[in-house]
């Protein structure tokens, strides 16, 4: 184990499993609500952080909760607002080992990003209703 392996749901991991996860570089990809579904636990998200643990969002898979929808994982995982987009941004590409590449807007990295009608804030809308498209840095729609 170390960067490089990324830990799928650690529900089960205890004071030791942590500080091995941190010493070791490794990464976990935190799914709540497939863990709440399931009934396997809640990871330790905090005593994970606290360890220096890269910690990033999954979704497990549709099958498991019906949807991939990141943002309902980050309000699962109890994130406020800021905590969710740097969780779903830059901690996720640093779990995935990819913060050279992606996770932020800088230059010379990546960019996707979608830009919506400012009522997609209130009433979650379907991504072909996107304004614009934009996949590693180049336009995809308009």
């Amino acid at each position: 184990m170390g960067r490089g392996t990324l830990c799928i749901h650690c529900v089960q991991v205890d004071e030791q499993d942590i500080a091995v996860l941190g010493d070791s570089g490794a990464a976990v990809a935190h799914c709540p609500r497939s863990n709440r579904a399931h009934g396997h636990g809640t990871a330790p998200l905090a005593a994970l952080r606290r360890a220096g643990v890269p910690v990033g969002l999954g979704t497990d898979s549709v099958v498991s909760v019906g949807d991939m929808n990141l943002r309902a994982e980050a309000v699962a995982a109890g994130l406020d607002s800021e905590d969710a987009l740097r969780t779903l941004t830059l901690e996720g590409a640093r779990a995935l080992g990819l913060d050279d590449q992606i996770g932020s807007l800088e230059v010379g990295k990546e960019a996707d990003l979608a830009v919506f009608a400012s009522t997609a804030l209130y009433r979650p809308l379907p991504p072909s209703t996107a304004l614009l498209t934009v996949v590693a840095g180049r336009v995809a729609q308009r």
